[in-house]
């Protein structure tokens, strides 16, 4: 009874909040659950639709739901000012996993592009994702350059080995390179 007589603006701060709760307690599922509850309701605030968007984004990739990811991440850019570089690097990743290599491509060069604006370090996942765009793609050089700038923020063995084979392609004395493999 008590339910029935909450206002829509109750309701959205309601399932607003189940939302977190069920994320802090682990239940992501229940939470993503909520916040698509709270965006069937009826004028819902923009801020409030953009952070649930966002939320039900974060929490599928948790899940490896990469479509519902992806696309709650392409909603809630569209429905903000300024996304930051991070919302384009997580989309870009779900794109990633959906083999949606163009699309994967696209959003990680705008975040890079972002962080070279501001002059920040980037995540080593753009660096990553781009790597394996241009080795898929045989564009070896752009995938050695793009290893050589990710070591220098984040050295380690693998991104060694890595470069090590990207050099080696590079001059020949390496064997054939399988084109589209996924790494």
């Amino acid at each position: 009874m008590l339910f029935r007589s909450l206002s829509n603006d109750e309701w959205i701060h309601l399932y607003d909040m189940l939302g977190y709760v069920y994320y802090a307690k682990g239940e992501y599922s229940q939470a993503i659950d909520s916040y698509q509850k709270l965006l069937a309701l009826s004028n819902v605030p923009g801020s409030k639709r953009a952070a649930a968007y966002r939320f039900i984004a974060q929490l599928s990739q948790h899940q490896k739901e990469w479509l519902q990811s992806a696309t709650a991440y392409e909603r809630y850019i569209a429905l903000v000012k300024s996304p930051e570089p991070e919302d384009y690097q997580w989309l870009a990743w779900s794109c990633y996993q959906l083999e949606r290599f163009e699309e994967s491509l696209k959003n990680s060069s705008t975040a890079l592009a972002m962080h070279d604006a501001g002059g920040t370090v980037l995540d080593k996942l753009l660096y990553d994702i781009q790597r394996a765009f241009h080795h898929r793609e045989g564009n070896l050089a752009q995938a050695e350059a793009l290893v050589r700038q990710s070591l220098k923020h984040y050295p380690n063995e693998q991104d060694e080995a890595m470069l090590a084979k990207l050099v080696a392609m590079r001059s020949g004395n390496s064997g054939t390179h399988s084109a589209g493999a996924r790494e």
